[in-house]
Order: structure tokens, then C-alpha cells, then sequence
């Protein structure tokens, strides 16, 4: 069995349960194909050519190297829409949005083994995120009878809302690699992973870095906007972006209380968290906000704490509890790790996917 993945975020981490069947060898090979063919061609212009970056300067742009954007193959990119017409097997995780509806409906026609996936949570109330009257009813048809695939409840839900035959299938994590530390931290290690920006709540836990530094370390992983504040910050230790995961578990193993502070914008939303069944299955103590995805993982009390989005008391004192009972930590920690075992494994989570591949309507 063969699988080509098309998507607009190139980034084979969101894929790892698909990818593990591979390797246990149950798919012979995987595809990952990005979608937007300029896009990535104009990163390259961008990165290659210097007079490229002084052009794009007069227009207000910033004249420097691309970082961090997850990018494909330009010619793998280009040629794509013609060689999936020769595929069988096709995981489409695309924007529903725009023009696409055209060819992902060619390739309904075609009958193709189609999976769409997806964590958009409001299929059911704005599925086309710029609606046209033309485009809407093929998208309606498109999803009829359509194999979907819900990374959380919610987007699953609203899919199945548009007449899919929708299968709740969450991101994994290698629990045999993201672990918990065998020796106790002299003080507690504080740690937060991903993009840094503001709407990833982090100026709050800056705040707390300034109180509880003395009682506590505190350790950001990550790229992005914000990355400056972290390097002039001297509460906080930064290790910057980190993409080896072998070296990525050793930090969160190497830690004890993990803060995801994320809250809803206008443009964006916590519809997951993998870093947090990452530091579940390394057996941390969490707190996180009830942004959609990690109010589905964390269970308020039991393997972490919940929340209210941009609210810092709440914050505060989660964190001051933590930070003095060590039995609470623990017992949020065996409890976190007890659930990525049962439910986010990247051996179950294979096998769900395998599952709906081969699964014939």
C-alpha cells in the first residue's frame, strides 16, 4: 500500500501516526506533498537571492532569510495535482476553502481513496472560510459519504454535520521516547515549547519567571517573533528551536511542570497541543488553557489543570500550588503519562489510521 499525503502544512511531525506504519510495515511508502507551489518558490527566491530580499524591502518587507515555514519540494509541489490523478490512496489536509473545492472534487469523481483530515472545529457553522455561492454546494457534495478525519471532537463532529463518514483520530506521541526522569530536579524545571508569539499566552509565564525564579528554572523551546524577549531575559534559560525529538524528550524529561498559556485570536486557535501529550507521556504536571484542543486532553484536576484563556491569577496560583506540592505533581504526573499511554501511543494511533485507509465505503 502506498499513501501520498497533500497538504498545506508540509510538516511530517503532524503526520507521525500515518509515517509509523511504515515502519512497522503495513504501508511500503509515504508521500508528503506541499500544496502551495509559489509559495514555496518565492521562499526560495527569498533565501537564495540576496537583490531578492532588497526588492522586497521597498515593498515594507523585513530583508532577511525565511526561517521556520515549513516548505516542500517546489517541482514535487508543482507537478502534484497531475500525479495524484494516478493515486490511490490520498490524505487530504487542506484549508476548505477557495478554488481547491474544483480538483479535490475531480478527485472524488476519479474515486479515490480519499481521507480528509483536518482540525478545523466550525465545518458545520462557517466550513468555507470565504464563502462563494458557486463553491458551497460542491463543497456539500464533496464531503458527502467522504472518509473524514477529526484530529479533535469537535472538528470531527462538524464534519460528520456535512454528511462525512468522520473517525476521531488524534496526533501521537512515541511514548517509549517521551518519558518520565528517574531522579527528582534540587528545584522544579518550569518548561514551554512552541512557536513564540503572543498568542501563546508566554509574556504571563515571563511574569511568572520574574517571581518564582529563585524557586524555580524555567526553560522555553521555540522559534518566532518573541524570541528576542527570551534571549535579553536572564529568568529564563532558552534553548532556542529545537528539531531533533531524541534531544527534545531529554529537555522535557529533564523537567517537572509544563505551561501551554495559549488563547483564541481572531485568526487562530489552540486546536490541539501535541506538546502537551509530549510532556503527558513525560510524566509532567500541566497547566493549560481550555483553548478547544487541550480541553479535550486535560482532564481539570486529574492530569492537569485548566484555565480560563488570559487569566493570569488563575495562572499564578495553579503555578504557586504546583510549586509546593510535590505529592500533587506527582500524582498529575502518573496520571498524564497513564493517559498518552492509552490514548495517544503512536502504536494505537497507527493503527486507527490504518484502520480508515483500508476501510471501504
Amino acid at each position: 500500500m502506498n499513501i501520498k499525503i497533500y497538504t498545506d502544512c508540509p510538516l511530517k511531525l503532524y503526520y507521525e501516526g500515518v509515517y509509523h506504519l511504515k515502519e512497522i510495515g503495513k504501508v511500503k511508502c509515504i508521500e508528503l506533498i506541499g500544496t502551495r507551489f509559489f509559495y514555496y518558490f518565492m521562499i526560495e527566491l527569498n533565501n537564495r537571492f540576496k537583490l531578492f530580499r532588497r526588492i522586497r524591502s521597498l515593498f515594507g518587507w523585513e530583508n532577511k532569510i525565511i526561517k521556520n515555514e515549513p516548505t516542500s519540494k517546489i517541482l514535487t509541489s508543482l507537478s502534484a495535482p497531475w500525479r495524484l490523478l494516478f493515486a490511490k490512496n490520498i490524505i487530504l489536509s487542506i484549508v476548505a476553502c477557495g478554488n481547491s473545492i474544483y480538483y479535490l472534487y475531480l478527485l472524488k469523481i476519479l474515486k479515490k481513496n480519499l481521507i480528509f483530515y483536518s482540525s478545523w472545529p466550525y465545518y458545520g457553522e462557517k466550513y468555507i472560510r470565504t464563502p462563494r455561492i458557486w463553491n458551497f454546494f460542491l463543497w456539500k457534495l464533496f464531503f458527502k459519504n467522504i472518509k473524514a478525519v477529526g484530529i479533535n471532537k469537535k472538528a470531527t463532529d462538524s464534519m460528520s454535520l456535512l454528511g462525512a463518514k468522520t473517525y476521531h483520530i488524534p496526533h501521537s506521541v512515541d511514548t517509549s521516547m517521551f518519558r518520565p526522569k528517574k531522579n527528582d530536579n534540587k528545584k522544579p524545571v518550569v518548561l514551554f515549547v512552541g512557536r513564540l508569539n503572543e498568542a501563546k499566552g508566554i509574556k504571563a509565564i515571563f511574569k511568572l519567571a520574574e517571581v518564582y525564579h529563585r524557586e524555580a528554572k524555567f526553560v522555553f523551546v521555540g522559534a518566532g517573533p518573541l524570541e528576542k524577549d527570551l534571549t535579553d531575559n536572564k529568568d529564563i534559560e532558552f534553548l532556542g528551536e529545537i528539531k531533533d525529538m531524541v534531544k527534545l524528550s531529554e529537555v522535557y524529561k529533564n523537567s517537572d511542570i509544563f505551561i501551554l498559556n495559549s488563547y483564541k485570536t481572531s485568526e487562530w486557535e489552540e486546536v490541539f497541543g501535541r506538546v502537551i501529550i509530549e510532556a503527558m507521556a513525560s510524566g509532567l504536571s500541566i497547566i493549560s488553557t481550555d483553548c478547544i484542543g487541550p480541553k479535550e486532553i486535560i482532564k481539570d484536576g486529574v492530569n492537569g489543570f485548566l484555565i480560563e484563556q488570559k487569566n493570569d491569577k488563575q495562572l499564578f496560583d495553579r503555578f504557586n500550588q504546583l510549586l509546593n506540592d510535590k505529592k500533587l505533581r506527582k500524582r498529575l504526573g502518573i496520571n498524564a503519562r497513564k493517559e498518552a499511554l492509552e490514548k495517544y501511543d503512536i502504536n494505537i494511533i497507527a493503527e486507527k489510521w490504518f484502520e480508515v485507509v483500508k476501510m471501504k465505503l
